[in-house]
């Protein structure tokens, strides 16, 4: 039972996407969480992930590719359809249950049993958001829960490795280096597919090494800035509140960002701040790690990225169109979309009815006590 109540309680909260609930969430219900201790520490957690994952190698297994569905990428893979059930029960199964067979994981597990389940205290049933958490608290949970998601992707991929063949795998990591372009960082066992030599790998994890703490640094850069927009938005939807009142939250976030993208020029910048600092980085790390490779190598290795097939191919086109589309709408006035809530519209009736017999959906608790101008 405590198992199931750990899992819902941290990992749910930690890993919290409004999208397939926020049309049940209210404003301040939403407020109340994205300002408290447990919601920035997620942020970080969740803005660094991806960054960490390209530079150690790992969290881009095909189980986990948001593709697998698409047709075309199946084809391309050659994934038989039993291949397929396979890695989809594995994606579906991959939870802590799972991997609580590995003593490492269920180490980590009850370390982190040992803070989360008390009478009161951070993250306890009088303190679910971490109110009363310490830094010292903070860093534990944060560094526990970052231990076992390394450990569930590391289990991931080697339940991975043996569903697919040789021949599908060498493929996927030609597909990763197609995708250098969109401005992520190689890590030296995506380059393994150029058959480096093991000389070749010792460089490469040498100038990884010396590289390393401009790595930190750009994620310490990436957190504050992280932060600083974030705190822009709730300060953007505090106002909302404050002049309509508790109204439903449904697409107010990403209403709001995309209107601070538009409108926001410092926000801009900021935001693009981010990927540009990100892919400079990458740049330098590439180009050092480039000069290791034979002019055979560099040859393969730009055949690969000049010249994408099927999906990949497809892929980095959508993505350039992306990017131009979004150059375009620089400058225009942001307007919402056709479902938007306005100032205005009531509260539907469902949203009073269900307002305080919420239990979970992201938030540990039955109720919420939140008064609102409109009731």
């Amino acid at each position: 039972m405590k198992t199931k109540l750990l899992v819902v309680t941290i990992a749910c909260l930690l890993l919290l996407a409004f999208s397939s609930f926020a049309q049940q969430v209210m404003l301040d219900d939403y407020l109340k969480y994205e300002k408290s201790p447990l919601a920035q520490m997620r942020d970080q957690m969740n803005s660094n992930n991806f960054f960490r994952s390209e530079w150690d190698g790992r969290g881009h297994s095909i189980g986990r590719a948001g593709s697998l569905h698409n047709p075309k990428f199946r084809e391309d893979f050659g994934i038989s359809d039993e291949q397929f059930q396979q890695l989809e029960n594995l994606r579906k199964n991959s939870s802590s249950a799972e991997w609580e067979k590995h003593p490492e994981y269920l180490k980590l597990q009850e370390e982190l049993r040992a803070i989360t389940f008390r009478s009161n205290g951070p993250f306890g049933a009088d303190d679910p958001f971490g109110e009363t958490a310490d830094e010292e608290t903070m860093r534990k949970v944060q560094s526990l829960n970052e231990s076992m998601g390394i450990l569930a992707n590391q289990l991931m991929d080697d339940a991975m490795n043996n569903i697919l063949t040789t021949e599908q795998l060498r493929k996927w990591d030609e597909f990763q280096l197609a995708m250098l372009e969109a401005g992520r960082i190689v890590s030296p066992s995506t380059l393994e597919v150029l058959d480096l030599t093991d000389r070749q790998k010792q460089q490469m994890e040498e100038v990884k090494k010396k590289l390393e703490p401009e790595f930190e640094k750009l994620l310490d850069n990436n957190i504050n800035s992280r932060k600083v927009l974030r705190n822009r938005e709730l300060d953007e939807l505090t106002k909302l509140r404050d002049k309509h009142g508790n109204v439903p939250l449904g697409g107010l976030p990403n209403e709001v960002f995309q209107r601070l993208m538009k409108e926001d020029q410092a926000y801009r910048n900021l935001y693009d701040g981010i990927t540009d600092q990100r892919i400079a980085f990458s740049t330098k790390f590439k180009i050092e790690m480039f000069d290791v490779l034979t002019d055979e190598q560099w040859m393969r290795l730009q055949e690969i990225i000049d010249h994408p097939t099927g999906y990949a191919k497809d892929l980095l086109a959508h993505i350039r169109l992306a990017r131009e589309q979004s150059k375009k709408s620089e400058g225009q006035p942001w307007t919402p979309g056709p479902n938007s809530w306005k100032p205005g519209d009531p509260i539907p009736e469902e949203y009073r009815q269900e307002r305080n017999k919420r239990i979970g959906r992201g938030f540990p608790r039955e109720e919420f006590n939140t008064d609102s101008k409109q009731e």
